[in-house]
Parts: C-alpha cells; structure tokens; sequence
C-alpha cells in the first residue's frame, strides 16, 4: 500500500512539472522581467512592454481570443503566438482561426514555423503581419479558435528588437508566468502522458485495495 502511494506521489509531481502545453487561464498579464516573464535580448526598447490578455467561451464552443500590447515603441513588426490547432504552413490562418483583426481591423495572418537565433526553441502558430495603425503605443489583435487556451509561446519582433517568454528557452519549465496562453489544438487538449499515467495507478490501487477488502 505504501508503495502504490509513493507512486501516486511521484507521478503527480511529474504531472506537475511542466506546464506547457497544458490548460491555461483565461486572462493575464507579462511584462518584461524575471517575475513578467518576458525577456528582450534584443535591446531595451521594449522595456516597458505589456502584454495582456482576455480569452471568452462562446456560445458556439469556440473561444475569443483577444491580446492587448503597450509600449511606447509602438507595436511590433510581427506578433507569433504558438498555436497546436492550425496545420497548414505558410498558408492563411483561416483553416484554425476566424476574423482575425488589429485594432478592430482586418489583419493578415499567417501559419508559419517561426525559428530564430535566439529562440531555444521554434514557435509553430500565428505570425500576424501587418498593423493597420502603426504609430501607436496600444494595439489590439483578437480572433477566435475553437482550440481552447493552453500554455505557450510568443515572440515580438521589430528590426533588431524582439521579445519573447522565458519559458520558450525550456520547455521543461514549471512556472506558468514563463508561458502565454494560446490557443490549443482544434479538437481539445488531449490528456498528457503523465495524466493517464496517474490516473492508471489510481484505478489499478483502488482495484487492489477492493481485493484485499473481498465481497
């Protein structure tokens, strides 16, 4: 008995050890810092950047994703958020997104494999484009999905300034304020492995404790 608890002890604690690419929160808030958890290796000009955000179920069973990014550079060239529910490369967004828009306006916004120098390791998702007010210090993206939210990655990019989250140098990382939330795959997160691990010695000790309890 004492062994099947260590078990479950053990697997839990590995369950809870990575959390990327596991449900996230439907609001929040990163800055740049070890406690914002963003970094700008590529300069001080986004120093003071903000990003927050507000994802809405629907009634549909979709969900509204909405992201809002301060700074007095203004907005950055590109925006790539990791997204695990499109799949068509270097094609347009629609086939795991619909109305894209910035600031209220149409943007364009593609699937792309986005790798970089600095990034540890490459985001997979949504790079939008083009900006239709791009002297401004706010701006608005926001689409829907019917992925819901998981933990992910972001990356900013303007000339040789860029800034991305902490938790994209280690995917391994336990702390969910390194992480975005983005959308998920189309068809719902799937269970990890560690989750269907646990919930496998939970039933086989419920089993043995029945047997050794008899009729």
């Amino acid at each position: 008995m004492r062994l099947l608890v260590c078990l479950l002890i053990c697997v839990a604690s590995i369950h809870a050890g990575v959390v990327h690419d596991t449900s996230a929160v439907l609001t929040g808030t990163r800055w740049i810092g070890s406690s914002g958890g963003l970094i700008d290796p590529g300069g001080g000009a986004y120093d003071d950047l903000m990003l927050t955000w507000n994802i809405a179920a629907l009634p549909d069973l979709t969900y509204q994703y909405t992201y809002t990014l301060t700074s007095r550079e203004g907005p950055p060239v590109s925006v790539i958020l990791e997204s695990d529910g499109c799949n068509n490369l270097g094609t347009d967004a629609a086939t795991c997104i619909s109305n894209p828009t910035v600031d209220a306006a149409r943007a364009l916004a593609v699937y792309e494999n986005w790798t970089s120098i600095e990034l540890a390791n490459a985001i997979e998702g949504l790079n939008f484009l083009q900006f239709p007010k791009p002297f401004v210090q706010t701006i608005v993206i926001s689409f829907a999905s019917p992925g819901a939210p998981v933990w992910g990655d972001v990356y900013l990019a303007a000339g040789n300034q860029y800034v991305f989250n902490i938790g994209n140098l280690n995917h391994l990382d336990p702390n969910t304020t390194d992480f975005v939330a983005v959308p998920g795959n189309q068809l719902g997160t799937a269970p990890e492995p560690s989750t269907l691990l646990l919930a496998g010695v939970a039933l086989t000790a419920l089993g043995l404790m029945r047997r050794r309890r008899g009729p």
